[in-house]
């Protein structure tokens, strides 16, 4: 590739990406549950955490513990803004308009892929900030350093959010992809152990929530605040769900408009 096609590439992702960013923020739903609402869960298990009495040994609720399962859950989200987005272009005829223009498949991904990271890293940075400044105020003040680092990884989680609504959004009508993205957010919660200990509900359950994705990014969050341990078998698990969604949302976007 020859610096003048590389240009005419980064210049076409750039307009896609920056068409992108128009709608998210016309969409105050965006902002009001990707940056908003996980704040707001934050302060309402904070209270509740200083409700329980030291005695009773209770710690899911404290910030070191709650805060990355709400990140991860805050995550799923992006699913849902992803899909609606892909979906309402698909029913408007856009993209099929776009199709003339000299953009590849590829573009067409890092123009939706990109505007949903950065909204996702924001989301990352704002909710364990707050966690952390909970912390200080909690008494067991965290480590902003290790803070910064739960963002970190969960980023291929984040990444396979992003990938899933593009595949819902590719797959399908801006009716279904709602409710289909709804019931992801609701099994992401329950299945990622995001505010419960899923080893509560037996090894068979435990096992099967380490082999999807949501599980094994909220222990890596919490065990890089000192909560927990991980293992290098999450990262691989993350990684691998964040590859195989974006290939396969490529892929039936790649076969059904191309």
């Amino acid at each position: 590739m020859n610096r003048q096609s590389f240009r005419k590439k980064y210049r076409r992702i750039r307009a896609l990406s920056g068409r992108t960013v128009k709608e998210l923020v016309r969409d105050p739903l965006s902002w009001i549950f990707a940056l908003a609402f996980p704040l707001v869960m934050l302060a309402l298990f904070t209270v509740i955490d200083s409700k329980i009495p030291p005695e009773a040994g209770m710690t899911q609720f404290a910030p070191v513990s709650v805060g990355p399962g709400i990140l991860v859950f805050a995550q799923c989200f992006l699913t849902l803004f992803v899909s609606l987005l892909v979906s309402g272009d698909r029913d408007s005829a856009l993209l099929t308009r776009l199709q003339v223009t000299p953009a590849a498949p590829a573009e067409f991904h890092l123009g939706y892929t990109l505007p949903a990271v950065l909204l996702g890293l924001v989301q990352g940075l704002l909710t364990m900030t707050v966690v952390w400044v909970l912390s200080l105020s909690d008494g067991e003040a965290l480590s902003f350093m290790g803070c910064l680092a739960a963002v970190f990884f969960t980023i291929p989680a984040m990444l396979f959010c992003i990938g899933l609504g593009m595949l819902l959004g590719t797959l399908l009508s801006p009716k279904a992809a709602p409710g289909i993205s709804s019931a992801i957010l609701s099994a992401a919660s329950f299945l990622g152990g995001c505010w419960m200990d899923v080893a509560l509900l037996g090894d068979g359950f435990e096992t099967v929530c380490t082999l999807l994705p949501w599980y094994p990014a909220v222990r890596m969050g919490r065990a890089v605040l000192g909560a927990g341990v991980w293992h290098l078998q999450d990262l691989a698990v993350t990684v691998l769900w964040a590859v195989l969604v974006h290939l396969a949302a490529y892929a039936v976007r790649k076969k059904r408009f191309c």
